[in-house]
């Protein structure tokens, strides 16, 4: 019998001690806390995992909620990888259209090199945001919200803005030089990685004052 008590008291504290971590989870993610939870989490896995090592069931376990808890913000996991995808295009357009705007009180032939560092510095700050935001997932997995193309059709406002009709063009080049400079086959050292960003922004400056002179002429 005093066995069984045993037992029998170990599964009780135990089904409280449950409990209690559930009651802490909710209350800790309480009015709507869990959703930027969620996907903060997600932003974790995806830097020290990759893309692959983003699940429902990670996150869960990563907030220390119950697996179930995430479904009620993102039923699926291309739901949650498309509400990625649009908080990271939000930023993405609102950090250029920063550096649009603060171009307005210089010279005209500042704006496409403002753009391009701001698009650079974007890209280098939130290496997990870039990768979803434009890579394969994006189209093949995610769900792809309104508010997700209305943010992309802002950026691409801004380079149109800052282009002219050579927008994607610009798009294409500054998109390159970021693959560029991540990767790793060309950066696996310090000083190689301090080369490359040297370069990049030169190659930003000589690209911008070419196609400068383009807009000109026409």
């Amino acid at each position: 019998q005093l066995v069984i008590d045993k037992i029998y008291g170990h599964r009780l504290n135990l089904s409280m001690e449950r409990s209690t971590v559930s009651k802490m989870s909710k209350a800790r993610y309480h009015h709507g806390d869990l959703k930027h939870a969620i996907l903060e989490a997600s932003l974790e896995l995806i830097k020290t995992g990759g893309l692959e090592a983003l699940t429902l069931r990670a996150v869960a376990g990563k907030l220390g909620v119950s697996h179930a808890a995430p479904i009620h913000h993102f039923p699926t996991r291309a739901v949650l990888l498309g509400g990625l995808a649009e908080q990271g295009f939000e930023r993405f357009a609102t950090a250029l259209e920063a550096a649009l705007e603060r171009s307005t009180t210089d010279p005209d032939h500042d704006l496409l090199l403002r753009v391009g560092r701001a698009y650079l510095t974007f890209a280098s700050e939130n290496p997990q945001y870039y990768r979803l935001m434009f890579g394969a997932e994006l189209s093949t997995e995610a769900v792809q919200t309104p508010a997700l193309r209305d943010h992309s059709s802002r950026a691409l406002a801004v380079l149109k803005a800052a282009a002219g009709p050579n927008a994607l063009l610009a798009w294409a080049v500054v998109h390159g030089l970021v693959q560029l400079r991540g990767g790793p086959y060309l950066c696996a050292t310090e000083t190689e990685r301090a080369s490359m960003e040297q370069q990049v922004a030169e190659a930003l400056e000589t690209f911008t004052s070419s196609l400068r002179g383009t807009l000109e002429r026409d």
